[in-house]
């Protein structure tokens, strides 16, 4: 199986090679699209201008290294929707990632899909998991497209996954295995991320300083610190409200009170996510657990989710899976795979895993 790494710089390629990723993934937020469009105009989903390259130099200095350490890099166009008004930029943005030798573009909107598929552009086309692919009905029609992979939403089960895999043999799956574990199915979500750019420009200072590769544990040490507080403390309203607004990105940029409002909301998420699941910690999730029973469903790929991480977490991500895939070939006893799991999310980030993050509780259980 594959480890699929984010990178938002040039010079986390090397690390994460060398921590064992085989593939990687990135956005180019260029100075000609912020000055037109803003990045809350983004032109990939993740909107934050952390996230992503800034420059297209940046990008192709980033190919040259992967491409001489035998890596491929996936670039994200990966909006939902583009408006008529962006298209011809957009074009020209695709055709210089293009240009760059990307190994595949990452895309979701319909008429971009079509487009390159009409004119034939000679590149690999992966299906962003904001296309919400739920069954192979959906998987072929975005196969008659170009493309050749589809990126799962993290909401299916193993038993999905494995049907889609069976109807549909001849095109490559990619699964989320870290950091991606949020309660909303990204596809059918219209929350704006880099909201906090605009509205929390302090809040989000603060945030790109803990997101600095020299600083990149801080932020770690404040959700270790969170998972301390007992779990009703931290779904008090202003408890909750404080933390949020300063360990996760996206809620810091509205008013937010876990499970409070809607009984029906309430007991959906917690049946879901487990009563441990929190906001306040991030979109945090794992399924390393599960990756023998991902490998066995179909998927072929593994992605670390979080372009806007801290290389030293990203390294650590890479890590705990290429681990993990170590163990599981040398492995007959699920259990006791399970339990060296564990052991390795320990090691690497000083805490406990917890039911309230795993990807796969039909697995686990």
């Amino acid at each position: 199986m594959d480890i699929l790494a984010p990178i938002n710089r040039a010079e986390e390629v090397e690390p994460l090679a060398r921590a064992g990723a085989t593939e990687l993934y990135c956005a180019v937020l260029s100075e000609r699209w912020r000055k037109r469009y803003t990045h809350m105009g983004g032109v990939s989903r993740e909107m934050y201008t952390r996230s992503s390259m800034q420059s297209y130099d940046e990008l192709r200095k980033a190919l040259t290294i992967a491409h001489d350490l035998g890596i491929r890099v996936n670039v994200a166009f990966n909006q939902d929707f583009y408006s008529a008004a962006q298209f011809t930029h957009l074009v020209e943005e695709v055709e210089e990632a293009i240009a760059a030798e990307a190994d595949a573009l990452i895309v979701a909107d319909l008429g971009l899909m079509s487009h390159l598929h009409d004119n034939d552009v000679g590149i690999d086309i992966h299906v962003s998991t904001i296309n919400a692919v739920f069954n192979a009905q959906a998987a072929r029609f975005y196969q008659r497209l170009g493309a050749s992979r589809v990126i799962l939403p993290h909401h299916l089960s193993i038993k999905e996954i494995a049907d889609i895999a069976q109807a549909a043999p001849d095109i490559t799956l990619e699964g989320f295995v870290l950091n991606a574990r949020c309660p909303y199915v990204e596809g059918l979500c219209t929350y704006f991320h880099g909201l906090t750019e605009i509205r929390h420009k302090d809040t989000a200072k603060g945030m790109w300083a803990l997101l600095n590769p020299r600083l990149g544990r801080s932020r770690a040490h404040l959700v270790r610190a969170m998972r301390h507080i007992p779990k009703t403390v931290q779904y008090s309203g202003p408890v909750a409200r404080i933390a949020s607004t300063h360990l996760c990105l996206n809620s810091s940029a509205v008013h937010v009170e876990p499970l409070e409002g809607s009984d029906e909301l309430a007991t959906a998420v917690q049946e879901r996510f487990g009563l441990q699941w929190s906001p306040n910690w991030g979109g945090s999730g794992c399924g390393i657990c599960g990756l023998g029973a991902m490998r066995d469903a179909g998927i072929s790929v593994l992605k670390i989710q979080g372009r806007i991480h801290p290389t030293s977490k990203k390294v650590d991500d890479v890590i705990l899976v290429r681990r993990a895939l170590e163990e599981l070939e040398g492995s007959e006893d699920s259990t006791a795979y399970m339990e060296r799991c564990r052991a390795l999310y320990m090691e690497l980030y000083g805490w406990n895993c917890s039911a309230a993050e795993c990807y796969w509780p039909e697995v686990v259980r």
